[in-house]
């Protein structure tokens, strides 16, 4: 997204905010635009959205519908890139009954669907150049014809397509058909990537402060002038996106009333360390990290947080506490004090790990060389849908949903630290602490879990005949053991224990909508959970030990 909505504003193009030469000449050209788009025109012109990932493209495509004679007509949204090559032809173009299995009925396609409005076909360089051919054809003729069909039907839509990578540059390589290209860019609109656009981003971060404030119910938060010097120097690799994730972390995990540079650094996903080919070691068990975990955790509740008396209740060094404390992925939990921030300088977010296990791949019979054994918290996440038939009325495609469903997941666990491991749409497994150990691991996991209840419920209230997903989620805290010699991105990983086991057996005992969390994760939230208002339910029994 590009900004934050106002309720209910008088303009559509109050949506962007921000002052940059760029962003004043974005909104001149969409209302000198809007005038054109007249329901029922033979020429509506297509528009053609270029810009980095981040940049709020989804949002501009809206606000043009908004601001034109369309508005009052459906706006209907694809991502080319979401949706499995077999089917998007049938999404877009509809089919006719018996176009092939289980074709029992005839069903309108996107284009149809979005007749008398607009029609937004985001990440459109995905779409495969067969598919290519057909949509110039349709744009052209303004009819359409249907997967298995032979009659046309007419449309009247108004067409925005967006890409990350510039077309002229598919062109040339091959990927993209030149004459569609040349359809699509009627009107082509550039968004400026937020490291150019200045004091813009001091007006946004302030903005998205406030909204995720009154969102979570936070007492309100402002920035220090050193803390909006260090937003302007950073490089903002993931944009706007970027700073609404980081915005919200700070509301979600930063009880400070003014916050500094040192707060948005250790919150912002900096670029990791290099990786170090990793020396022989002896693999602990997940059970003496379980156990360092809670002695510690428990010994910094006692002490208020003072890391030197602690480490006398402990009977070890100052030194060695902050070390255990690094690897186990914990801060002073008492809410007061907090542990100095990591020296992170302005620099790019760290790639999203791969994280699916080699096939036919085997546990190292013993301690190896390169393994190296990571605490983890692990979210696992349940969603169903209801069943196509029983939704009557609503245009409700259960793939297209749950594409949909998994893509605004990953995104939510990225905003945290976090990855996923493996799963689908129904059931999926997310960790927080690969490829790097990070703070506070229960914490970011249980309120990536708030965060993706939140996502769900208003999906149920957002579509007709609550065609959203209904929601189970559990959390555990374990352990994985890591190829360290993958790279910064490990690429096989293997479970120690019931890391992963565990908490997909929680989900059974999950209520619809509620939060779960394993004994281990439970007490070292306890003071946090309370704090925050955090709302989640012990579960039955821990792993055996």
């Amino acid at each position: 997204m590009a900004c934050i909505r106002p309720l209910s504003p008088a303009d559509p193009l109050d949506r962007l905010l921000g002052e940059a030469p760029a962003m004043q000449a974005l909104r001149a050209q969409i209302r000198h635009l809007s005038r054109f788009d007249a329901v029922g025109h033979t020429a509506v012109p297509t528009v053609l959205l270029q810009g980095e990932t981040g940049t709020g493209k989804g949002l501009v495509a809206r606000i043009i519908h908004d601001s034109g004679p369309r508005a009052q007509g459906p706006f209907l949204e694809v991502n080319c890139a979401a949706i499995p090559e077999t089917l998007l032809e049938a999404e877009l173009f509809g089919f006719a009954a018996g176009a092939f299995t289980d074709a029992k009925h005839a069903k309108p396609g996107l284009f149809e669907a979005a007749t008398g409005g607009t029609l937004f076909l985001d990440e459109i360089e995905a779409l495969p150049l067969p598919l290519q051919a057909k949509l110039l054809t349709a744009i052209e003729a303004k009819r359409v014809r249907r997967l298995g069909a032979v009659a046309e039907h007419p449309v009247d839509v108004k067409l925005i397509a967006a890409a990350q990578m510039a077309l002229n540059e598919q062109v040339t390589a091959g990927r993209f058909r030149a004459d569609l290209y040349h359809r699509l860019a009627v009107v082509v609109l550039a968004l400026p990537p937020l490291r150019a656009r200045g004091e813009d981003i001091l007006v946004l971060a302030r903005a998205l402060l406030q909204h995720y404030g009154a969102v979570h119910g936070v007492g309100s938060q402002r920035l220090s002038q050193t803390a909006e010097a260090w937003l302007l120097d950073y490089r903002w690799p993931g944009n706007v996106r970027e700073l609404s994730h980081l915005m919200e972390r700070v509301v979600l995990l930063e009880p400070a009333v003014v916050i500094d540079p040192a707060s948005l650094a250790r919150l912002c996903l900096s670029q990791p360390e290099p990786a170090v080919p990793a020396a022989p070691v002896r693999m602990p068990d997940a059970d003496t990290l379980l156990d360092d975990a809670e002695r510690i955790a428990q010994a910094l509740r006692q002490t208020r947080g003072n890391v030197v008396q602690a480490a006398r209740v402990l009977g070890v060094s100052r030194g060695g506490l902050r070390y255990r404390m690094q690897r186990l992925g914990l801060g002073r939990s008492n809410g007061q004090t907090r542990p100095p921030p990591p020296a992170v300088g302005p620099g790019r977010r760290p790639p999203h790990p791969t994280r699916s296990p080699v096939r036919g791949a085997t546990a190292p019979p013993g301690p190896t060389a390169g393994w190296e054994p990571k605490p983890v918290a692990v979210l696992a996440i349940e969603a169903t849908w209801p069943e196509a038939a029983s939704v009557e009325g609503a245009h409700y495609e259960p793939w297209t949903a749950a594409a949909r469903w998994e893509q605004s997941i990953a995104e939510k666990v990225a905003g945290f630290g976090g990855g996923v491991l493996q799963g689908s749409p129904s059931l999926l497994l997310a960790a927080f602490g690969l490829p790097r150990t990070l703070e506070q691991l229960p914490q970011r996991a249980v309120q990536a879990a708030l965060a993706i209840r939140h996502l769900a419920a208003e999906r149920q209230e957002a579509t007709t005949a609550g065609t959203g997903p209904v929601v189970r989620l559990a959390v555990h805290l374990g352990m994985l053991l890591v190829d360290g010699e993958a790279g910064e991105t490990p690429g096989r990983w293997l479970a120690v224990g019931e890391t992963l086991a565990f908490p997909v057996r929680l989900l059974g005992h999950a209520a619809p909508g509620e939060l779960l969390v394993s004994a281990p994760i439970g007490r070292l939230i306890d003071g946090w959970a309370e704090g925050r208002r955090a709302r989640c339910r012990r579960g039955p029994g821990s792993p055996s030990r």
